[in-house]
């Protein structure tokens, strides 16, 4: 029988899929959950070493002979102070020893209680990892548990051997050990370039999968032998790219999935679900929450070069140590002869097909349309965060425009100034697209000796954060004072000051013949575009699109696939 306390439960399971079963065990009481569950489980070897001092030793010994990683587990408070020779032992040997230590409710900690002093700090800096693990109370604390175990035990042996540390808070006297079997647990691999066997075995399971989707990020364009590469590896396994504009990547087998996870019935469509999605350059742009609603349903694969944990589907099953263009190298080199299946290819043309555009009134989505189409052949463009990277997806742009978007963490500072940066460097015209809020937060950018007769900047002025309006913030009464800010600022004053040649509009007349000025390449200085609309009737077109499926000729096989789901 096993403890009834959760964390601990996913704790013991881990330790059996990882293949730990060396415990060495020293006296106390906060850790009774997991001593009296591994002691009565015949796939563990439990050693009672009563001073964690020498416990650590005794362990260190053990592993050493065995080549096995070996777990020390103690009570809480100063018995973890007792561990640090030893774990510092182990850590400069390069020793696999796993640290568990259990502790008392965190909120306790510099409360006058006994028994707790600051556990997660106590060996940082001699450990690869500490983790604390949550006191588990639904599913997501579950999913967050063992993601935290599965982090710790991957780096017993990542880039060299050493210890980890687990600590595991408990409440006292909220436990018993009615459990008769442990939870199935989700493993965690990390996969190395060296390891040539793991790769076969993927290559061959991905070949199996009927369904591949290969979410890929943010990057530079692809150089002529990466794009090969890129067509080989959807070659062979029929898989399916999904990217944004920032991707820079063109290829048969990509689709742009803006559109498509906007459309509202998408998530609906049980058809369109992978077998197995593999992340490359992070994410693209709004696909989160399509996947997100479908978390559970497929494999995760992450390909990560700094090999670390990263699972925002909740779902990860594999870790890729390794770039985007060696991933591909290196499934193409083990790829079987069986010819994949482009069926998942054709369905998702077929369904990106039946998304229609509507017709659209002076707006920002209006501007952005016209401005997204017209971008001349060879261009530099950036776009600024926010709403300008969002709108921006929901139309056709030529191949040959390079995008830029600050995407790291997504913040509206500093897309102006990265955007100068970048035109300075460039030869040819660049563009940027920024809204208000983003302009005026960065408005230094343009203080700067380095702006060129090739910078072309277009500002969506709806005098506010738009999108603070969206998402029902609208029924707050207060919502233009602090969440969205609304304003009356105008740039002009501003850019005429720092040389630009300045356009505005506040019509589809004015707005059509300014851009046509705006395109020009002839002028010996910068210019800049100020478009003035008016917010709700931004959001009233921004819904207009967002319910585009009421007019779309939906095809046969999506309308029966939405009819099976919602039952009518």
């Amino acid at each position: 029988m096993y403890t009834n306390i959760e964390s601990i439960q996913i704790l013991i399971a881990l330790l059996k899929e990882y293949d730990i079963r060396n415990l060495v065990l020293s006296a106390g009481t906060r850790h009774t959950p997991f001593v009296r569950s591994v002691e009565k489980d015949s796939c563990f070897r439990c050693y009672s070493i009563v001073d964690e001092r020498s416990a650590a030793f005794f362990a260190i010994g053990i592993a050493q002979e065995t080549g096995e990683p070996t777990v020390i587990c103690c009570t809480s408070g100063t018995s973890v102070c007792n561990y640090t020779s030893g774990v510092a032992e182990a850590f400069y040997a390069r020793i696999p020893l796993v640290i568990i230590t259990m502790d008392r409710n965190p909120y306790y900690l510099n409360q006058q209680e006994e028994q707790m002093v600051p556990q997660t700090a106590l060996l940082q800096g001699i450990c690869k990892i500490s983790v604390t693990l949550p006191m588990v109370k639904d599913q997501k604390d579950r999913w967050r548990c063992n993601e935290l175990i599965n982090e710790a035990l991957l780096e017993l042996n990542h880039h060299g051997a050493g210890p980890v540390h687990i600590n595991v808070p408990v409440e006292e006297g909220l436990f018993d050990f009615s459990t008769q079997e442990l939870p199935t647990v989700r493993k965690i691999n990390r996969i190395e370039l060296k390891d040539d066997y793991l790769w076969q075995e993927k290559a061959l399971e991905l070949s199996k999968a009927k369904k591949i989707l290969v979410t890929y990020g943010q990057a530079a364009p692809l150089t002529t032998s990466q794009q090969m590469l890129l067509n080989e590896f959807s070659e062979k396994y029929g898989a399916v790219f999904m990217v944004d504009y920032l991707a820079n990547l063109h290829c048969e087998s990509s689709v742009y999935a803006y559109n498509v996870t906007r459309a509202c019935y998408a998530k609906l469509i049980s058809d369109m679900v992978p077998d197995i999605v593999i992340a490359m350059n992070g994410f693209t742009v709004e696909i989160r929450g399509w996947l997100g609603n479908c978390s559970g349903r497929y494999q995760f694969w992450n390909v990560m070069e700094d090999g670390n944990m990263s699972d925002p589907f909740r779902c990860l099953t594999n870790i890729f140590e390794c770039s985007a263009m060696e991933f591909m190298e290196q499934m193409v080199r083990y790829a079987h002869d069986e010819k994949p299946s482009f069926e998942y290819l054709n369905d998702w043309k077929q369904f990106i097909g039946t998304i229609k555009l509507p017709d659209l009134e002076y707006s920002d989505l209006y501007a952005v349309e016209k401005f997204i189409n017209g971008i001349p052949e060879n261009s530099l463009l950036h776009i600024a965060n926010s709403n300008s990277v969002r709108l921006s997806q929901e139309y056709p742009l030529k191949e040959s425009v390079k995008v830029y978007c600050n995407r790291g963490t997504c913040g509206i500072d500093g897309s102006m100034s990265t955007f100068i940066g970048q035109a300075y460097a460039h030869d040819g015209l660049c563009f940027l697209l920024i809204g208000d809020l983003s302009f005026f937060y960065d408005m230094n950018g343009l203080w700067s000796k380095y702006l060129g007769k090739n910078v072309r900047i277009m500002l969506n002025n709806n005098g506010c954060g738009e999108v603070f309006y969206t998402n029902k913030k609208q029924d707050i009464d207060t919502v233009g004072w602090h969440i969205a800010a609304d304003h009356n600022t105008r740039a002009q004053a501003w850019v005429e000051s720092r040389g630009f040649t300045y356009l505005s509009s506040t019509n589809k007349q004015e707005f059509d013949e300014n851009l046509e000025r705006f395109w020009k390449s002839d002028y010996d200085k910068p210019v800049f575009f100020e478009v003035f609309t008016d917010k709700y009737v931004n959001i009233r077109e921004n819904d207009k699109l967002a319910n585009t499926n009421e007019t779309i000729n939906v095809s046969r096989t999506v309308k029966k696939a939405i009819k099976a789901i919602i039952g009518r």
